[in-house]
């Protein structure tokens, strides 16, 4: 009787703790589950994040613009900044925002619209961090949709990240990626143009009266139309100039190492060197290129 209470007290216990376990694993995936599903509704789960717990979240801001002018000014920290041409008068902005959930309620958003009829309008989106918390920041990327038709005063600027225009025309398009980011401008036209970044490469098809682009680490790429004063510069990296045959065009190069090549021109005073004038077309604008490069080949060649 002794030994077969204590089989059956041993089989009692074996069958408890096989309970205890699988209610364990039971109550672990249900947390897991919980955690999860939360953390979906809280915004877009990425998976695959380095280990990392991260999400995507998107909103909007947005204004209808009423005049012919306006200023746009976007101060961006982490991130991509966009603007796109669009038919109508509604300017919108959709702001995604990549990281922990930390992160991403770290980001302050802050966005203005000075609607002013006959005169000019004035949107202003400034992103900012909440607290300057130790590590790597939430990505942000702003994309405007912009109304075509209206002149614009264009003020964009982000510390980690590129910054595109495309296809719009105004006053002024100041564009400046204080750390790291390329800068884009397609097919835009200002009275005058400003790109700055320290890493990063500049592209431009571009019209404008005064242009001044530097990178210290990047090169300068541009096709030009029409005349105007070109001031390019880059510490390492190479700059390509492609101009319009029509325009006069009056060069002025240098390169400490490299070489100066205008393509069906002139040749250069020494490699790294070229000062040259080239008339244009009676009645048709001129075009100043002041180009210069301290580790990098510079070229000139004219659309035929």
């Amino acid at each position: 009787m002794i030994n077969g209470r204590s089989r059956s007290s041993r089989g009692i216990t074996d069958i408890q703790v096989v309970l205890i376990v699988a209610i364990g694993i039971i109550a672990s995936i249900a947390l897991v589950s919980w955690f999860l599903i939360s953390s979906l509704l809280a915004g877009s789960f990425i998976p695959g994040s380095g280990g990392r717990l991260e999400f995507e979240e998107s909103e909007t801001r947005s204004a209808t613009l009423t005049g012919e002018e306006a200023i746009i000014e976007f101060s961006n920290f982490n991130g991509r900044v966009t603007l796109i041409p669009t038919s109508g008068n509604d300017l919108t902005v959709t702001i995604t925002m990549v990281g922990r959930r930390s992160q991403i309620d770290n980001v302050d958003i802050s966005f203005a619209a000075s609607l002013d009829p006959g005169g000019r309008d004035t949107v202003s989106l400034f992103v900012t961090r909440r607290t300057n918390l130790v590590g790597r920041a939430a990505e942000v990327h702003l994309e405007a949709l912009v109304p075509a038709d209206i002149s614009y005063d264009l003020d964009l600027s982000t510390l980690n990240g590129r910054i595109e225009v495309r296809q719009l025309h105004g006053s002024v398009l100041v564009a400046r990626a204080t750390l790291n980011g390329a800068i884009v401008l397609n097919d835009v036209e200002f009275d005058d143009i400003q790109a700055e970044t320290l890493n990063g490469r500049v592209n431009g098809v571009i019209r404008a009266k005064e242009v001044k682009i530097e990178t210290n680490n990047g090169a300068i790429d541009v096709i030009a139309s029409g005349g105007g004063d070109y001031d390019l510069r880059t510490q390492n990296g190479a700059i390509s100039v492609t101009l319009r045959e029509s325009s006069g065009i009056r060069v002025d190069a240098t390169t400490i190492n490299g070489r100066v090549d205008w393509i069906g021109g002139p040749s250069g005073q020494s490699p790294g060197r070229l000062v040259a004038e080239l008339q244009g077309i009676p009645e048709t604008e001129t075009i100043t290129l002041l180009l210069r490069a301290a580790n990098g080949n510079i070229t000139i060649q004219i659309l035929r």
